[in-house]
């Protein structure tokens, strides 16, 4: 996954909305934009970020997050 994308499932993806970015927020005090990918290779209701691109983000892994479209 590249720094600046988020893979997401086709449903969540067209649930939401969303097309082309997506709004990452943790706890209401972090809010990142990002590319949206759609992949049929994501399990329902998770996303995929690149870690070390969430970890400089001050996102860790597994963390729980509100994903929000355009």
């Amino acid at each position: 996954v590249n720094a600046d994308e988020v893979y997401l499932p086709k449903a969540l993806a067209e649930e939401l909305g969303i097309k082309d970015i997506v709004y990452i927020a943790v706890a209401g005090k972090k809010r990142i934009e990002l590319k949206a990918v759609v992949s049929d290779k994501v399990p329902p209701n998770e996303v995929w970020a690149n870690p070390d691109a969430m970890k400089s983000k001050g996102i860790a892994d597994n963390s729980i997050v509100t994903v929000r479209g355009t």
